[in-house]
């Protein structure tokens, strides 16, 4: 797919985990996983897929907790870069505002304030809106998601 908003589906036949990759960024994370039916052990799961993604997949069982909302962070920070780099700001800030509209209540938000980032990842969000708001230039918005993503990896590590 190369167009922005351009879809596709499948459905799945068979419960399973199913992996996925692209072949283009998957060292820059671009990779996913879906669960069809009750989570299963992951030691399975990797079998074939490249080096590159298994780094930077999380197991099945980080998906199901705080990790799995840290790892769908980054990829949502991720596609704002995306959208902001095809200067499709409008659509940049509504994701970003949908998130932080949920960010407060969420488990993500107490493991934050737990490691004594959530004020920093707060400011880190507050200013990519203001950012996106007033379109500065790229590499300001890019620096700005990198140092909230390095807030959220912390996270995905044990």
């Amino acid at each position: 797919m190369t167009q922005i908003g351009q879809s596709y589906s499948y459905v799945f036949s068979l419960p399973g985990v199913y992996d996925y990759f692209c072949a283009l960024y998957e060292q820059q994370g671009m990779v996913g996983r879906i669960i069809v039916g009750p989570a299963a052990s992951s030691s399975t799961a990797e079998q074939g897929l490249p080096a590159a993604a298994q780094s930077s997949i999380p197991t099945i069982e980080e998906l199901s907790g705080v990790v799995g909302e840290a790892f769908n962070a980054i990829a949502l920070l991720q596609g704002i870069e995306y959208l902001a780099g095809q200067e499709q700001t409008a659509l940049a800030l509504r994701q970003l505002r949908d998130f932080q509209s949920v960010f407060a209540q969420s488990a993500l938000a107490e493991a934050l304030a737990k490691q004594g980032v959530r004020e920093q990842f707060n400011n880190r969000l507050s200013m990519l809106e203001a950012l996106l708001t007033r379109g500065a230039p790229l590499s300001a918005i890019v620096q700005t998601i990198t140092q909230a993503k390095a807030l959220l990896e912390a996270l995905r590590r044990p």
